[in-house]
Formats: C-alpha cells, structure tokens, sequence
C-alpha cells in the first residue's frame, strides 16, 4: 500500500512535493503531476510533501496535513521540521553560538553540563566529509538502495549545509551513563536554531561514522559523540502540521 497519495483533482502540478522528498520517492509525471515511488524503498512519513503542499492535495497513511494555527500554545514544538534544503547562504558563527549559548539552560544531570561543541564551517571540509560517507553507504546495498532517485550532483548525507554543530562529551565526566545530557541538549540546540531562523537536521549517517566526525572535527578521542547537527538558512518553506502517529499514553 502506498503511503503517499494525491488528490489529483486539487492538485496543480507546483513541484515542491517532490523538490522536498529527502530521498525523491515523488515523481513527476510529463504534464507535472506527482505519483510516489512505491517499489520498495522505505518511505520515512517524515510528512515534508504534505507539509510544504499550497493546496492540501497530499495524504500521509490517509491523512491530511493540518494548517498550521497561529494560537497554538505548542507551536514552537509542532513547527519544528528537518530541513534538507539550504541556500547558498553562510550562517554567522555568531548566530550558530547564540543557539549553542541557550544549550546552557537546558536539563542536565546534578547541573554538571559536560557536553562540548564543536562547529565545522569549513565548506570544503564538509563536502570532502560528505563524499566520503557517501562513498561508504554505497558499499552497503541496504542503505545505498535509499539514494537511488537521488542525482548524482546532490550530496545526501549533509544536503549542502553551511555547517555541521557537533555534540560531544567525556562519557565519564556525566552523571548519567545513558548519553541523557548529550541528546537533550542537542535537542535544546535544535530547537534555538530554528528559533533563530535556522534550519536542522541531525545526521544520523555522521554518527554512524562518529569517528571519522571525530577526527575531521579534532574531537579528543575519548569523547563521545551525541549529535551531528546540520544547519543553514531553509531554502523550503513549510506551511502545514505533516500527520503524525498518535502518542502512546498509558494512565495508571
């Protein structure tokens, strides 16, 4: 079954439902319209092509995207997308640093905050990394199969951001030994990022390969790694809540 349908009928043929597609699962037909790639590559439902639709003509597993309401006292939460399209744009280490700043008054275990951060800005660094990874993905057939509608001039492993911000830390310095401070404020990181007009995207191919991030990144080798953050200016827009699954709550 597929899980991207159309309402051929509202749709107009715009394009920015396959242009957002990370893995460019949506198609185009020759007069525009889009139809989904249903032959057996994963689709994330990360919802990017309902999101982004002007005309609300996409379902994800059957539902439509929700217009995004001004009031909602959650937006800020609700808003916050994976951006894998930047412009050709460098964003100030000062800005990058503002976020990094507010990271200070995240949840940490007994206030010890022992995460670092490193910040590569270096363009030709990152793409060099980026070839690489890619370079390494193709040699496993189960994640290469991901990029196979994916040009052969994009970069799919950091998607042309102008830096990547990396969250690391001594293990043994933290209170806790499940990682807990790292993720939380890179997520704390993520979501001033966004606030101050940025876009993100955490890198889950980087930390599959955290130790050449390491050595590209002169992180001391007994750190670990908790995130790599992309970040740039969005060059997409999105207008609209994606469908999401429903919580799972359990009252006792």
């Amino acid at each position: 079954m597929e899980e991207i349908t159309f309402d051929q009928d509202a749709c107009t043929g715009c394009g920015l439902c396959a242009r957002s597609c990370p893995f460019r699962l949506i198609g185009r037909e020759s007069d525009g319209r889009p139809f989904f790639r249903n032959d057996g590559i994963a689709c994330m439902e990360c919802g990017h092509c309902a999101a982004v639709c002007p005309k609300g003509a996409i379902r994800v597993r059957g539902e439509r995207a929700t217009p995004i309401d001004a009031r909602d006292e959650l937006l800020f939460i609700r808003e916050r997308r994976s951006y894998r399209r930047y412009r050709a744009e460098n964003v100030p280490f000062e800005t990058i640093e503002r976020a990094i700043d507010a990271t200070r008054y995240a949840t940490s275990g007994k206030n010890l905050h022992t995460v670092e951060w490193t910040v590569i800005t270096d363009g030709e660094l990152i793409a060099r990394m980026a070839g690489t990874l890619l370079g390494k993905l193709r040699e496993m057939p189960e994640r290469a199969i991901r990029y196979k509608y994916v040009a052969e001039d994009e970069d799919p492993t950091f998607w042309g951001a102008s830096a990547l911000v990396i969250a690391h830390g001594d293990p043994k310095a933290a209170l806790l030994p499940d990682d807990s401070d790292g993720f939380i404020a890179a997520t704390a990181f993520d979501f001033a990022a966004q606030a101050l007009g940025l876009g993100t995207c955490w890198s889950g191919t980087a930390i599959f390969a955290s130790e050449a991030i390491k050595a590209a990144g002169r992180i001391p080798a007994d750190h670990r790694v908790y995130a790599v953050i992309m970040v740039g200016y969005p060059d997409e827009r999105f207008i609209a809540l994606p469908p999401r699954k429903p919580a799972k709550i359990t009252r006792v």
